[in-house]
């Protein structure tokens, strides 16, 4: 994820740093080494889509991470399991209804007395 980010901002510095400025002037972009000025068409359109799209990789990698009750926090790292559907969760993967912060027995979600 952070090397998309900066295959982004990249892609964004190189698009302002070459092909706008060219434009703003009405100038055109040299095609070859010779220095002849003919009109090239950008490719930036397709790099950036590339970027945003993300590789065929990435994509594996995200179908291959598991989280069996679906509250968007992988098995992996999820510290309560078996969330209900639909609750939110913290970053833990964890529900109020699975929380008792206070340890009062009386889980967070319910608790009229919180501390």
């Amino acid at each position: 994820m952070k090397q998309s980010w900066f295959l982004f901002f990249m892609m964004v510095a190189l698009i302002l740093g070459a092909a706008l400025p060219a434009a703003v002037q009405g100038n055109e972009l040299p095609s070859s080494t010779d220095g002849s000025s003919e009109s090239v068409t950008s490719v930036a359109p397709d790099l950036l889509f590339l970027l945003l799209r993300g590789s065929a990789e990435d994509e594996e990698n995200s179908s291959d991470i598991e989280d069996s009750d679906a509250d968007g926090v992988s098995d992996e790292t999820d510290q309560c399991g078996a969330t209900p559907p639909d609750a939110s969760v913290d970053a833990n993967g964890c529900a109020d209804s699975q929380l008792d912060d206070d340890t009062d027995t009386v889980n967070n979600d319910v608790d009229q007395c919180p501390n």
